[in-house]
């Protein structure tokens, strides 16, 4: 089976290492030329048989992957969701509904779509000025209100505000900027900020039916006001409300049209129950697939390249319910302390950790690195794994403590 990956960044690099296991020819597309450094670090060429790089004009792109006999074509991360709709619908490969692709990028698209689904979303509007914003902050007569860019991924942008001044500063500063990914921000979604325990669910589609892989519970540092996560850890699939939130991101991924993808959804559970946060059509990112398997059975990125070359066995994936789960957290690393990472003795003082099962680290020696305000200023994270969650406590607080003075930097 040939395989083409647009984007085979971030997770995207370990997808193209299971389809590689499982015997594919895999090729590669950038959906752009002009990618970020700390995004293009992530990309590993030598998993491609054939990299095509940018071809800015979908017609001929489209020629040469017919050309190529490529039999799949998938999302390695968000950047290219939109261009693997697009040449999935010239081809006619195994995609997702071409009339709701808008919707799985555009955040503001995307709660509209709920809305028409009568599936609960967070209420806000788009704005295009900072007047209008703190307009609607007033009108809403809220406490406090969250604002992120219409389209960017990794909290990027993401700010909480509990005032007008602060959500017209917020747009601002979002209108003036580019998303990670370097787009230019054409406007800003300002919206409820939802009261509730946060979860990360991450799927697999074949043909509209829907399986959970992986399910997370998020939790965030809680002295920094933009949403940067402390740590995350299994759900317990028995519990009532586990089973609501999971049955309600599969109702949410039938309204996105998502058919033949992998989906990592971001939920708040409220008191009017499960409320959608996003949706990318793509594998989650901050993991390393290889521990999850390990210490969960499954992994996301392992699931998705099973369905990918044998779609039929989306039947023999296991959901979380059916699965042995070992205690674990995923810990989010953070960086207190702006300046040159000094040497790699962090990493090995994290790899000693009595429950340490896996490290992404993300800093080179002699690397700026700034303080952490998301997934992409930060450090990296560790996967903490013990039968004993009181062990996995101690190692967590360690790393707090380590933290709390320069430990990533000069």
């Amino acid at each position: 089976m040939k395989v083409a990956i647009i984007d085979g960044l971030s997770t995207g690099k370990y997808l193209a290492r299971e389809l590689l296991a499982k015997g594919a020819e895999c090729y590669h597309v950038f959906s752009r030329n002009d990618f970020p450094e700390f995004a293009l670090r992530t990309f590993e060429s030598d998993n491609y048989m054939h990299e095509f790089g940018y071809v800015k004009d979908d017609e001929r792109l489209s020629d040469l992957l017919r050309t190529s006999s490529v039999d799949r074509l998938v999302a390695g991360s968000e950047p290219g969701v939109e261009l693997v709709d697009t040449l999935n619908t010239k081809l006619r490969l195994p995609g997702n509904e071409p009339d709701t692709a808008d919707s799985r990028r555009d955040k503001w698209k995307m709660a509209q779509r709920l809305q028409e689904s009568n599936l609960d979303y967070p209420h806000g509007a788009q704005v295009f000025s900072p007047e209008e914003a703190a307009e609607w902050y007033l009108k809403n007569n809220l406490e406090d209100a969250v604002v992120k860019p219409v389209r960017s991924a990794g909290a990027d942008g993401v700010a909480y505000c509990q005032s007008p001044q602060q959500a017209q500063d917020a747009v601002a500063a979002i209108l003036q900027q580019t998303n990670i990914f370097d787009e230019p921000n054409q406007g800003a979604l300002i919206q409820e900020n939802l009261a509730g325990p946060e979860y990360i669910v991450n799927t697999v589609s074949v043909d509209g039916e829907h399986r959970i892989v992986e399910s997370w519970r998020v939790h965030h540092v809680s002295d920094i006001n933009t949403p940067v996560f402390s740590y995350h850890e299994p759900t317990d699939p028995r519990l009532s409300h586990i089973q609501q939130l999971h049955a309600y991101v599969k109702e949410v991924l039938t309204a996105l049209g998502i058919r033949n993808a992998a989906g990592h959804s971001e939920v708040r559970f409220t008191r009017r129950g499960p409320v959608l946060l996003e949706t990318g059509a793509r594998l989650g990112g901050a993991n390393i697939p290889d521990v999850v398997r390990k210490f969960t059975g499954t992994s996301q990125a392992s699931a998705f390249a099973d369905v990918i070359t044998a779609p039929k066995s989306i039947h023999d994936i296991a959901e979380p319910a059916g699965r042995d789960i070992m205690p674990m957290r995923v810990v989010g690393l953070v960086n207190r302390f702006a300046g040159h990472v000094r040497s790699a003795d962090w990493e090995d003082r994290l790899h000693s950790l009595n429950t340490a099962a896996g490290l992404h680290a993300g800093l080179e020696v002699g690397q700026y690195a700034p303080l952490t305000r998301d997934l992409n200023t930060g450090p990296g994270w560790i996967y903490l794994v013990s039968e004993d969650e009181s062990a996995i406590e101690a190692d967590f607080a360690t790393i707090r403590r380590w933290e709390s003075e320069p430990f990533y930097t000069v």
